[in-house]
């Protein structure tokens, strides 16, 4: 067998061979020979051995050297050739015992020719050590020259009288250059032609807009366009060849109206619109008119590529007589802009036929904050088909009468009398006159008695406003049974409770049902059913408008009448919906919010006082920056017992009988732990009777996002104040009672000495809502160790278990507790230093907590809820803005 062993195995024996012998002969050795000594030996080597340096600038080269054989000594390096105007140097040049590193430093100068120098770097030692070298390329190049070049990227042609033209310069940059060029023009350039080039680009094109004139000769002129650059000496130049084109002729068209003549309630009418086409135009024409007033229709023909065309009139009945001008706006297919001319329609008054007369169903008697209706009758004679306008005269003092419609295009008009709580009391007669288009006008008669509500022996009455009327009504005498109550005059609901009960009621919105518990003594809810109707119902009219003098930083607000937009990021238009009717307080603000601080602050103010726009009316330019806006009143608050938790404050503004005109953006202000907080309002010496501002401050608690705690206090100027905020809630707890017929639920938590006035839960659904209030009058005149709330069994009396909560599903719950003066919140009317203390625990049954997914607006509760709600919904919106804009 053959084996094959590596060089390593033959070497390691010769290696072992060899040390046997040299073992043996250093013992046999008896005439004192030496051993043998190991040659010293070192070693260069350039770890870069090629270098490219720009000439006038320097480069490096590292170089390790290595010693052999023993040697331990030093080492010195020179490098041998040379570099004009330059050099190549070794640092350090002398390496100590034991150094193998050392850099050679290249440098050039501006005058060092381009090219290649073959170096030799040498190393020596001391003693017998040989000398070795290593060699060293070093290419030197030329430096690089910023500078450019120009040219057209197409020649150009214009036409006579025409729009500008533009020609592009292409721009060729080289040497690393990036600075702006800027373009001129020169050469023989005729009148008439003018070349305008845009401003220095730092791009790779630049632009000269080229427009010529009817006296510019059609033709070609080479222009001579010259670029300078920043930083470059000497100018480029090329040539643009422009050719100027002849003028071609304009298709284009002129349009005349002729004058119409139509009697209201008439037939129709015509206006001939003569159409005169010029430069070959054959394109269609489309006619549309503006100007008129409501009740003038005019009908425009289809677009037509004819020379004339009829526009059809026709007037309404209610149209007053007069004339109108019109103008009618031509447009033609492939033709610039638009064609105007005017026309006068004049409009005679309409013939009628027959007449009418008027009367009501009776008379109307209204407590004091509540809402009556009777019925107005429009009995028509000998054909007559027209609109009838009512103006009611003669109401007394607090008192508002309305008729819808208005005007009264049928037989019968709903005649509304909505009294004020300080509407003055007695019979009054009102007149109610109306006015028709070539009739006489007719009046009527209707006797409105005005009542002070209820205060004693435990007759207790709830009157609702449309549209928040309940659908059904029942009240609990101390804890007996619930009795079912039918509506009488007036939407009001009348019973006896002598000592203390409840009342329960659900209202409807669509497929949407809310029912509504309280329980109280006698004479708080005597107080909440005076209030039903204090606050103003929700309309029917839609207002439209600007604001003026906001930047893109601003935040802008307008209300009226319970209806109110916020206004972001520099918008200006405006749309609020649902606005009652009657003489209304629109306020608007303006606010600057600073992200750093997270707080929102009002700067100027707008308040109109009494305004009544008609529905669909646009409301007159909202200008901060003009005279009627004014700066708000400012001052500090403190806020006791936040601790670390986050505080915030909102200041709401009420006008007459505590309807929301909208302060509610006019002083939000966000803290984190600091105080006292700004707050804002409208300034002592612009107040009116019954004004006055609600504040609210209140402080999420810090790691639990389901409890809050807050104060709401009533002040009428705006001062420097404190208030003292309580300690976070108790903990709630919510159990099913039952599932069937509908779902009850019973909500229970530890009473707390800071909230000892009164104690609500609301229980909602995505189509249900139940809220449940009690007050310690009613358990017994002090509040209970522990609050328990439920909703009733209220089958006997009638209740559809329909519109109950249902089982089975997600129900968001809000416990809250209140301190101080609760029956202001239940249906009071609060004064200056009314003050209630607040605190929430959030919570879900049968689900994830979230966010309510649906709130009733505080449908048939008193003025304040429906305005704290209100406001809270309005804060929300405005927290969720500035988080916007502070990302």
């Amino acid at each position: 067998m053959t084996y094959t062993r590596s060089p390593f195995a033959r070497w390691g024996r010769l290696g072992v061979g060899l040390a046997l012998a040299l073992s043996a002969a250093a013992c046999s050795s008896d005439d004192g020979g030496g051993t043998v000594e190991p040659t010293p030996t070192i070693g260069v080597s350039v770890a870069t051995p090629a270098v490219t340096v720009v000439a006038g600038q320097s480069g490096t080269a590292a170089v390790t050297v290595t010693r052999g054989g023993g040697y331990t000594g030093a080492v010195n390096l020179t490098v041998e050739g040379t570099i004009p105007a330059g050099s190549a140097t070794p640092n350090p040049a002398a390496l100590a015992s034991g150094v193998t590193a050392s850099t050679i430093t290249i440098t050039t100068g501006s005058a060092t020719p381009a090219g290649t120098y073959n170096l030799t770097v040498r190393a020596a030692g001391t003693g017998a050590v040989a000398a070795v070298t290593t060699p060293l390329t070093v290419t030197v190049t030329a430096p690089v020259v910023p500078g450019f070049t120009i040219a057209p990227a197409a020649a150009l042609t214009v036409t006579q009288g025409a729009g500008a033209q533009t020609a592009t310069i292409n721009i060729t940059r080289t040497g690393g250059f990036a600075g702006a060029v800027t373009l001129t023009t020169s050469g023989t350039i005729p009148a008439g032609l003018t070349l305008t080039p845009a401003a220095a680009s730092t791009g790779n094109t630049s632009t000269i807009a080229v427009s010529a004139t009817s006296a510019v000769a059609p033709g070609t002129y080479p222009i001579t366009v010259n670029a300078t650059g920043a930083g470059i000496t000497g100018t480029q130049t090329t040539t643009l060849n422009v050719t100027v084109a002849a003028a071609q002729a304009t298709p284009d068209f002129s349009i005349a109206a002729g004058a119409a003549s139509v009697a209201a309630g008439g037939a129709a009418g015509t206006s001939t619109v003569t159409i005169t086409r010029s430069g070959g135009f054959t394109g269609a024409v489309t006619l549309t008119t503006t100007g008129a007033p409501a009740g003038l229709t005019i009908t425009a023909p289809a677009a037509t590529t004819g020379n004339t065309a009829d526009l059809s009139i026709t007037a309404a009945s209610t149209l007053a007589a007069g004339t109108y001008p019109i103008t009618v706006n031509a447009t033609g297919a492939g033709v610039t802009g638009t064609k105007t001319a005017t026309f006068n329609v004049t409009v005679t008054p309409a013939v009628q036929v027959g007449g009418y007369t008027l009367g009501t169903t009776g008379a109307v008697s209204v407590q004091q904050g509540a809402t009556g209706t009777t019925t107005l009758n429009v009995t028509r004679t000998g054909g007559f088909a027209g609109g009838v306008t009512i103006t009611p005269t003669g109401a007394p003092n607090g008192v508002q009468v309305t008729v819808t419609p208005n005007p009264v295009t049928g037989n019968t008009a709903t005649v509304s009398v909505v009294a004020s709580n300080t509407a003055t009391t007695g019979t009054a007669t009102i007149t109610l006159t109306g006015a028709a288009t070539g009739l006489a006008n007719q009046t009527t008669t209707l006797s409105v008695n005005v009542t002070a509500p209820s205060t004693g022996g435990g007759n207790v009455s709830y009157a609702f406003c449309a549209p928040d009327i309940p659908i059904w009504f029942a009240y609990q005498n101390d804890n007996g049974a619930w009795t079912r109550v039918t509506a009488g005059a007036n939407n009001t609901f009348a019973f006896n409770v002598p000592a203390r009960g409840g009342i329960a009621y659900v209202t409807q919105t669509g497929t949407n049902y809310d029912l509504t518990v309280v329980y109280g003594t006698a004479a708080e809810l005597i107080a909440g059913g005076q209030q039903r109707c204090a606050s103003l119902p929700r309309g029917t009219k839609r207002l439209t408008g600007s604001v003026a003098g906001v930047s893109a930083t601003d935040f802008a607000s307008v209300s009226l009448g319970g209806s109110s937009e916020i206004l972001v990021g520099g918008q200006t238009a405006f749309t609020l919906d649902s606005v009652p009717e009657g003489s209304l307080n629109l306020l608007a603000s303006r606010s600057s919010i600073d992200l750093a601080t997270f707080s929102l602050t009002p700067n100027r103010l707008i308040l109109r006082r009494g305004v009544n726009y008609a529905n669909n009316a646009v409301i007159p330019t909202l200008d901060f920056n003009g005279s009627e806006s004014f700066a708000p009143a400012t001052a500090n608050l403190t806020i006791n017992g936040a601790g670390t938790d986050t505080a915030f404050v909102a200041t709401s503004f009420f006008t007459g009988a505590f309807n929301l005109s909208g302060f509610g953006t006019g002083g939000v202000f966000f803290n984190f732990g600091s105080s006292p907080l700004r707050y804002a309002g409208v300034p002592t010496d612009r107040l009116q009777a019954g004004d006055m501002h609600a504040l609210v401050a209140f402080a999420n608690v810090r790691g639990d996002s389901t409890s809050s705690r807050g104060i709401y206090s009533f002040v009428r100027t705006i001062t420097d104040r404190s208030v003292t905020i309580g300690p976070a809630p108790s903990a709630a707890t919510v159990t099913a009672i039952t599932s069937t017929p509908y779902l009850r639920l019973r909500a229970t938590a530890a009473s707390q000495a800071s909230y000892n006035a009164g104690a609500s839960v609301s229980f909602t659904q995505a189509t249900r809502t139940a809220n449940i209030s009690v007050t310690p009058g009613y358990v017994g005149g002090s509040a209970p160790a522990t609050w328990d709330l439920s909703v009733p069994d209220l089958t006997a009396a009638g209740f559809d278990a329909n519109w109950g909560l249902r089982p089975a599903t997600r129900t968001d719950w809000g416990f809250s507790t209140y301190g101080g003066n609760f029956l202001a919140f239940i249906g009071g009317v609060p004064a200056e230093g009314t003050t209630f203390q607040f605190a929430n625990k959030t919570g879900t049954f049968a689900g994830a907590l979230r966010s309510f997914s649906r709130q009733p607006l505080a449908t048939g509760r008193s003025p304040l809820e429906v305005t704290l709600q209100r406001a809270s919904a309005r804060f929300q919106r405005l927290q969720q803005a500035i988080v916007g804009a502070r990302r």
